[in-house]
């Protein structure tokens, strides 16, 4: 069973639709996709309905904002397992995404660095949950 899926540096792939199909059959607890230019949005779709996901890392990849928060909410509302979450170098990344990023009930990790478009609103609810290892770095206009 394959559990843990890392690609990096990937700009596009011909068969998406098979790399979709493949992760909705999937039962992957953890997932790290790092500065793929890819369109992301139909992959996170995919994995919000993957019940065993664990571990989301997104660091640097294309992504659109409405992609990012319609991943998160659904594993919010769902319940899900999520516990660790890594974003990095993405200005998709707002303060609505903290939010629902921030509402998933088992969350014991996130990483942020590099994310101009958070603001200590929206880093608040994270950095007060003493259950939540944080690591924020360069995101040089926060104040907390």
């Amino acid at each position: 069973m394959l559990s843990f899926f890392h690609m990096e540096n990937l700009g596009d792939f011909e068969d998406q639709d098979g790399f979709v199909d493949l992760l909705r059959h999937s039962s992957l607890r953890a997932n790290r996709f790092y500065q793929c230019g890819c369109n992301m949005d139909t992959i996170l779709g995919t994995l919000a309905g993957v019940d065993a996901l664990r571990h989301i890392d997104l660091s640097g990849c294309l992504v659109t904002s409405e992609a990012l928060n319609g991943f998160f909410e659904p594993l919010v509302k769902q319940g899900s397992m999520v516990n660790k979450v890594g974003l990095q170098a993405q200005d998709e990344v707002t303060d609505v995404t903290l939010h629902h990023i921030g509402g998933l009930n088992h969350l014991k990790s996130v990483s942020l660095s590099y994310l101009d478009n958070i603001m200590n609103d929206g880093v608040q609810p994270l950095h007060s949950n003493k259950q939540i290892t944080k690591q924020i770095f360069g995101c040089d206009q926060l104040t907390i």
